[in-house]
């Protein structure tokens, strides 16, 4: 389940199972995106899971040791520091704040684009060889 918020005033948005569980556990004003099946038993599990999980800014900020920050189109996107973290300690770092002698190095052999077109090259040329065998009468068994 995917969570997203509502206008004001505007009342949850959601699967009617989903929605009913909204209203009795209080929330007003949510979406609720879903994702793969949608059988009873299967959303009322989902829904705990998601719900018991949410997490405040604050939390959120003490987790991974940076600030939470929501940019809001009615401040024309201009940041606005929901929580910043409690503890002086390192945060999670992304992949640009790697250090470079710990990164692998970019070279041909190591890139996706290289792999995946010697990958094409093997089905292409195993396409041909069937094709051939097809033509002259020759049946794999």
């Amino acid at each position: 389940l995917h969570v997203l918020p509502r206008a004001p005033r505007s009342g949850n948005k959601a699967h009617r199972i989903v929605k009913s569980l909204l209203d009795l556990a209080g929330y007003k004003d949510v979406a609720v995106k879903m994702s793969g099946r949608n059988n009873p038993e299967s959303l009322c599990k989902a829904f705990f899971v998601t719900f018991t999980n949410f997490e405040t800014p604050q939390e959120q900020a003490d987790r991974t040791g940076r600030y939470v920050v929501r940019f809001d189109p009615s401040t024309f996107y201009m940041p606005e520091v929901l929580a910043a973290p409690k503890l002086d300690h390192n945060p999670v770092p992304y992949t640009a704040e790697i250090a470079p002698e710990s990164q692998v190095p970019y070279t041909a052999e190591n890139t996706s684009e290289n792999q995946i077109a010697g990958r094409v090259r093997k089905v292409k040329k195993e396409a041909v060889e069937k094709t051939k065998f097809k033509k002259k009468g020759i049946i794999e068994i």
